[in-house]
């Protein structure tokens, strides 16, 4: 379901040039891996999307009709973002090749763990400070659906401003020739 959401944040991404969905590769043990996002960025980089957070302890919390049960759920719920944390944090992902071509996939130093719900994150006010804390430790960046919108609007920035270096030199290329020929060496024109 959040993928769907994921999806609609970068539309005007192609799937196979901008990002990859569910797709498969291999660890530095040879395990096979399967991140929610791969997103490409311009020169071989790549930035990894990933969700796999419970959010039944999150319904308990805002269901809870009493002050104990709301704070058990909010407990349970911080653990469960916690372990999240540590698992994405050995899931391997830092590692990966390309199941099909071998090729090393440079995935930075951080993943992207998102929080379909934001609120979800960001109304547990002290806590959250605490869990952001450990997942800057584990190379963890935090995202919901407002801050993953604003990295997907620079990332596609990013493959604006590299696309305009390549035309630019590209246009130095054939201005450089064109002038080789007509002033340069004018003997050589044809």
């Amino acid at each position: 379901m959040w993928q769907g959401r994921c999806k609609s944040v970068f539309p005007c991404f192609k799937k196979g040039r901008e990002y990859e969905s569910q797709k498969k590769y291999l660890d530095i043990d040879g395990k096979e891996k399967i991140p929610d996002f791969i997103i490409h960025l311009p020169e071989n980089r790549h930035y990894i999307i990933d969700s796999k957070v419970s959010n039944l302890d999150w319904y308990d919390y805002i269901n809870s009709n009493n002050d104990v049960d709301k704070e058990q759920a909010k407990k349970r719920h911080i653990m469960s973002v916690l372990k999240h944390i540590k698992d994405l944090s050995e899931a391997g992902y830092s590692n990966l090749k390309d199941i099909n071509s071998g090729k090393e996939l440079d995935t930075g130093e951080f993943i992207l763990m998102f929080m379909p719900m934001e609120n979800s994150f960001q109304s547990l006010a002290n806590e959250s400070e605490k869990i952001r804390i450990e997942a800057l430790k584990n190379n963890i960046t935090i995202v919901g659906p407002s801050t993953l919108h604003l990295a997907m609007r620079i990332v596609e920035q990013m493959w604006s401003m590299d696309k305009q270096a390549k035309n630019t030199k590209d246009a130095i290329n054939i201005a450089y020739k064109i002038y080789s020929v007509y002033v340069i060496n004018p003997s050589q024109r044809s």
